[in-house]
């Protein structure tokens, strides 16, 4: 399948302040960068009336507005509105090391500094306008640049004010206030060398023995093959059955919207699975095929211990998929640390907590995805002070709960509802530390949810049905007559115990399809 695009022209932190560095190591390694050119200005700042303690206060300002925007709208930092705020700052202010930061960030394809104080919006607008009006007024050489760029910020931040509006058309007469974005913008051009690869971990499902779901970590990768001209262009090799080329065919439709502002090198994405021998099958790996196309335009670099699993719309929304318990024990056996589901699946989680106690969650963080932004703050490897710090705050909860399990369960522990509560603070959708809270409670439900029951009766009735067969498939009539093999009794045990839990009547275990227990 090969979908044409139309061309644009930390590690693991042992405490959560820690820089990134080795995060830009892997990224310089990998061949992610921008061009290390010496861009058009927009203008001169000393060609202007404006003096050089107001332009570093206004620079600031617009800057701590770009990064608090960039936190509350998904996407933004990404798109063509926040570099060219960046960049009117820098070329305000290159010298405020919080300007030159933000600047070099996106050099470096890291995400935005979240906002380092409380500001006001309109205060920023009503600056940004002041300086415009004077600058209008001003008779420097690149006061008319300077007016234009500060009212297409001030536009930015409230498109409708009528003072933009009414400056930016008056300065279309002005000689000499035309805006060269296209060589200022130069700066934040993407360099890719040909050859460059990048993955990601999905999760796959498989049923060995045609009962019992297995989960696996099954790697996906992406290649880039330069080319001299021509479009961006996406194509899956062995893309699988047709829910998987549905679901990829909305990962690259979502990926449009964003890639549309970053000025990509004509050439190829190639997408493919590690494991190549096997037909993959079913819409599970398109988020993580959003995330990976996201990972290349944007820039970030995926964390090698993050997974992941879910559907995806063209909207970005994650949307829930099958298997889930299964993947995430699959994850945890592959190494991984955190691993993202759907938010809509978190329930199948709570079955497995009815069932076998919180185990299931203490191997690795759980966190619910509602949308690829989510999935994005946790695969990125330079991921935000807040993720790291609920990390840390997991570990030392895992901790908690395994001591109040041994030898057995113990009075309600106040350390771990503090802790639970420290974690949701940081990551509201982090499932792990909600269960774990839930259990500490006793607050968890006494018994399977509707869902849950059927499969454990599916997969208990299945496992019986194909011990005692003797044809070519199982058959329900086997059940009344095959009662006396060690298998049978076994799988019929099992179907008991699990009965106590299921949300159905409790005297459906004596009817008369049930068969007694062999002596």
């Amino acid at each position: 399948m090969n979908t044409a695009i139309p061309s644009c022209g930390r590690r693991e932190a042992s405490g959560p302040g820690r820089v990134a560095s080795c995060w830009l190591a892997a990224l310089l390694a990998s061949g992610l960068s921008c061009q290390d050119t010496t861009p058009g200005l927009l203008f001169d700042t000393k060609q202007t009336s404006l003096a050089a303690g107001a332009a570093g206060e206004l620079a600031s300002g617009i800057v701590e507005y770009a990064h608090a925007r960039a936190q509350q709208q998904p996407g933004f930092q990404v798109s063509a509105a926040y570099r060219k705020l960046i960049r009117v700052a820098y070329e305000l202010s290159s010298e405020t090391p919080a300007v030159a930061a933000a600047h070099t960030r996106i050099q470096q394809g890291m995400s935005p500094s979240p906002p380092k104080q409380a500001f006001s919006a309109v205060k920023v607008l009503e600056a940004t306008l002041g300086q415009a009006d004077a600058a209008q007024r001003g008779d420097g050489a690149d006061d008319g640049r300077l007016a234009r760029c500060l009212f297409e910020v001030a536009s930015t931040i409230d498109p409708g004010n009528v003072r933009c509006l009414a400056g930016v058309a008056a300065l279309h007469r002005v000689p000499h206030a035309d805006v060269r974005w296209a060589d200022a913008l130069a700066a934040y051009r993407r360099v890719v060398p040909n050859g460059f690869q990048s993955s990601i971990l999905g999760l796959a499902v498989s049923s060995p023995d045609g009962t019992a779901q297995v989960g696996a970590v099954s790697r996906i990768l992406m290649t880039w093959a330069a080319l001299r001209e021509g479009d961006v262009s996406v194509e899956f090799l062995r893309p699988g059955g047709s829910d998987m080329q549905i679901s990829s065919e909305e990962a690259v439709r979502y990926w449009d919207q964003f890639r549309v502002d970053t000025e990509l090198p004509p050439g190829r994405l190639r997408i493919s699975f590690e494991e190549k021998f096997t037909t993959k099958d079913g819409p599970s790996a398109g988020a993580a095929f959003a995330v990976l196309l996201r990972s290349f335009s944007d820039p970030f670099v995926i964390d090698p211990r993050f997974a992941m699993t879910g559907d995806v719309s063209v909207e970005g929304r994650v949307l829930p998929v099958g298997g889930v318990f299964a993947k995430v024990r699959g994850a945890a056996l592959g190494g991984c640390t955190r691993v993202g589901i759907p938010l809509a699946c978190a329930g199948e989680l709570v079955d497995a907590l009815v069932l076998a106690g919180p185990q299931p969650v203490l191997a690795l963080e759980v966190i619910g995805l509602a949308n690829v932004e989510d999935a994005i703050a946790l695969a990125r490897l330079d991921r935000s002070e807040r993720v790291l710090l609920a990390s840390e705050r997991f570990g030392q909860l895992r901790k908690a709960a395994e001591a109040q399990m041994v030898p057995k369960p113990r009075a309600r522990s106040a350390e771990i509802d503090r802790l639970v509560a420290d974690v949701l603070a940081m990551v509201p959708n982090h499932i792990s530390a909600r269960l774990i809270g839930a259990w500490n409670a006793g607050s968890l439900p006494a018994r399977l949810s509707i869902g849950g029951s059927l499969e454990a009766v599916r997969m208990n009735l299945i496992r019986y049905l194909t011990t005692i067969r003797v044809g070519e498939s199982p058959d329900i009539k086997d059940v009344k007559t095959e009662v006396s093999s060690a298998q049978a009794q076994a799988a019929q045990e099992a179907l008991r115990v699990a009965g106590t839990k299921l949300a159905v009547e409790s005297n459906l275990w004596s009817r008369s399809w049930m068969p007694p227990t062999a002596a």
